[in-house]
């Protein structure tokens, strides 16, 4: 029998859950705050996993940019998004990731 979408959906939670429960990392926050926000309409359980990610580790430009996107586009913070997308540039740029540094940089000022 196939699974529905909603099924996906709800076992790729149960497997971060899971994975966050034995070894919690960032990036397991980050992609389950990215689940709930996108797919599970779970705004505010995806910005604390987003804050989660960014408290373990503070180099991740990604949770930043997610957060930041949630802040302006789903919360209506547009200076709490904008403040999140200048610190990925940031860390980008520090990481020598220029592509996703302009991405940004580009959508910051479209802001």
């Amino acid at each position: 029998m196939l699974s529905t979408e909603f099924e996906d959906l709800q076992e790729a939670l149960t497997n971060y859950n899971r994975a966050i429960d034995r070894y919690p990392t960032a990036s397991d926050y980050n992609n389950r705050g990215l689940l709930k926000a996108s797919k599970l309409q779970d705004i505010y359980g995806g910005l604390t996993d987003f804050d989660r990610a960014i408290q373990l580790d503070p180099q991740n430009a990604d949770a930043y940019v997610n957060r930041g996107l949630l802040k302006n586009e789903l919360l209506g913070d547009r200076a709490g998004g904008i403040a999140d997308m200048q610190q990925a540039a940031r860390l980008y740029q520090q990481q020598n990731n220029t592509k996703d540094y302009q991405i940004i940089h580009d959508l910051i000022e479209d802001w």
